[in-house]
């Protein structure tokens, strides 16, 4: 048995980028596939010769031109797997196989153009030639013993373009079909992996709930279904490096299909790390490709009443101003951001603007010093001075050291009376004409009313208080017009003092002359006088004598003791005989 076995494969790749800026959107679906399969059998039979011959010649030629403008994750993977598989059998029969294999590869490119102003937009002509021929030429003889010789190549070519905003599929071996897992959009996105051909495994369910995370599951354990022999020879990565400004890819130096690396952003620059992989001589991302932006400032700024607006999304490099906010007085330095993410300079402290006067309220019996050493912002209240009643009013110290506020209606306090000098005994002078009592910081005086001796008193009115005593007076004793008469009754009388009065009566055996006067009253006057009382008194008149006891005998004579009154005598004597 004679085997050979020829394959050849040529592949042609030219790539052009340009950068540029419009403003239209276009979108492309190209997919150009060119198949041509020639196949030849001759077949030549002797009986005088156990002699085939088979030639078999499989040609196939696949042209794909694609035009893109995008920028997209682009994951290719390409397992290349020799296995040989020899069979001895022992027959007296001569077989003859003739074998002819055509290979179609089919790609499909999705073209999309997505211009946005002041972005980039990569513009990228990649023209593929792909041409495969394998020849097989087998020559057998029929002896007892028949071998045949079996040479296979597999070579699979995958390339998928994810729609944006899909979940990305899940990075597992050669072994594994992820197929099912692209342009599934997140949440509760689900897909289910298998083994590929040749492998054996159950399948596996995977989740997406975010196009950031990704799919999420475990598994499938595949296990091959074949010996086959694999020779591997490790291919360099030598395109698809990570680039771009701040970019680090030194990690992804020197690696093969099966290595990994991170590229990380470094200097000025941040970014989250990405990892990458080695794959068929292209470094590819796990996920997405690795973007570095100019670091931002966001620390560093002074605390307190500055204004930092301007320092807003402030670059490494960049600089801004800060001052301080309005209400505080000038002051303004230059900060810089620097790649430690920090904000660096020096400001002095934000003074506040002082409200000197201006605007203060001001009125009779307003007290406007709480208002003094004010700041803006600050507030103050306008009260009505000691003395004064009325409502407070707020005042405010404006950022332009102006106070506003409405000053309050203030009106004066007057004092009370107390009761020690709204008696008899005391005149003063601490009512006005008009009725009201003295105000706030007036002055009055007391003296002692006519009938009452004492001294003069001052007093001061601190409202609603009057300051001050009032007079000590003594009443006067009357001496004047003592009430006297015959008959008359005026002890009660003797030592009375101005205002006091006394009571008159007649004497025992006497009655007032005027019938119901039996009891009335005289007054101590101011002038030191009693007051006229109309109260005159006379003897009563007595009983006759013979008309009581023993003088009412014969015997007696009692004549001359009729008719007499009260303090009058007769005699009596016996009578004639």
């Amino acid at each position: 048995t004679t085997t050979s076995s020829t394959s050849t494969t040529s592949t042609t790749s030219t790539s052009t980028t340009t950068t540029s800026s419009t403003t239209s959107t276009t979108t492309t679906n190209t997919s150009t596939t060119t198949t041509s399969s020639t196949s030849t059998s001759t077949t030549t039979s002797t009986t005088t010769s156990t002699t085939t011959t088979t030639s078999s010649t499989s040609t196939v030629t696949s042209t794909t031109t694609s035009t893109f403008t995008t920028t997209t994750f682009t994951i290719t993977t390409t397992t290349t797997t020799t296995s040989t598989i020899t069979t001895s059998t022992t027959s007296s029969i001569t077989t003859t196989t003739s074998t002819t294999t055509t290979s179609t590869t089919t790609t499909t490119t999705v073209t999309t153009t997505t211009v946005t102003t002041t972005s980039q937009t990569i513009t990228s002509t990649s023209v593929t030639a792909t041409t495969s021929t394998a020849t097989s030429s087998t020559t057998s003889t029929s002896t007892a013993t028949s071998t045949t010789s079996t040479a296979t190549t597999v070579t699979t070519t995958s390339t998928t373009t994810p729609e944006p905003g899909s979940c990305l599929p899940p990075v597992l071996g050669s072994e594994a079909d992820v197929s099912d897992c692209y342009n599934k959009f997140p949440p509760g996105a689900s897909c289910t992996v298998t083994c590929r051909w040749m492998y054996a495994g159950t399948p596996s369910t995977y989740t997406c709930d975010s196009e950031l995370e990704g799919y999420k599951g475990e598994g499938p354990s595949c296990t091959s279904t074949t010996t086959i022999t694999t020779t591997t020879t490790p291919t360099l990565c030598v395109d698809g490096f990570p680039t771009g400004l701040g970019v680090d890819s030194g990690d992804c130096l020197d690696k093969y299909n099966g290595d990994s690396c991170v590229a990380v952003c470094v200097g000025a620059y941040e970014g989250s790390n990405r990892t990458y992989y080695c794959n068929a001589g292209m470094l590819e991302p796990q996920r997405r490709p690795v973007v570095c932006r100019k670091k931002k400032c966001r620390k560093g700024l002074p605390e307190g009443p500055y204004d930092v607006s301007q320092c807003k999304g402030k670059e490494v490099g960049q600089s801004c101003v800060v001052s301080c906010q309005k209400g505080y007085m000038e002051a303004k330095e230059l900060f810089l951001c620097q790649e430690d993410g920090f904000f660096h300079g020096e400001i002095e402290e934000c003074e506040p603007v002082p409200c000197l006067g201006e605007g203060k309220p001001t009125g009779i019996g307003v007290n406007n010093t709480d208002c003094d050493g004010k700041v803006a912002r600050e507030t103050c209240t306008a009260a009505c001075a000691v003395g004064y009643e009325g409502t407070s009013k707020k005042v405010v110290c404006g950022i332009d050291g102006v106070l506003t506020g409405m000053a309050p209606t203030c009106t004066i306090k007057r004092c009370d009376i107390p009761d020690d000098l709204n008696n008899d005994s005391v005149v003063h002078t601490c009512l006005l004409d008009d009725g009201d009592a003295v105000a706030y910081g007036q002055g009055c005086s007391a003296c002692c009313a006519l009938g009452y001796t004492g001294d003069l008193e001052d007093l001061v009115c601190e409202a609603p208080m009057l300051l001050g005593n009032a007079p000590a007076c003594i009443a006067n004793k009357c001496t004047r017009n003592f009430p006297m008469g015959y008959g008359l009754d005026s002890a009660d009388c003797l030592g009375r003092r101005t205002g006091e009065d006394c009571f008159l009566s007649c004497q025992r055996g006497f009655e007032p002359t005027l019938p119901g006067a039996a009891l009335v009253s005289s007054t101590c006057q101011t002038d030191g006088s009693f007051s006229m009382h109309g109260l005159s008194c006379a003897p009563k008149a007595c009983s006759n004598l013979a008309t009581i006891g023993d003088f009412q005998s014969p015997s007696i004579d009692a004549s001359m003791c009729n008719g007499l009154v009260f303090r009058q005598s007769c005699s009596v004597m016996c009578a004639i005989g």
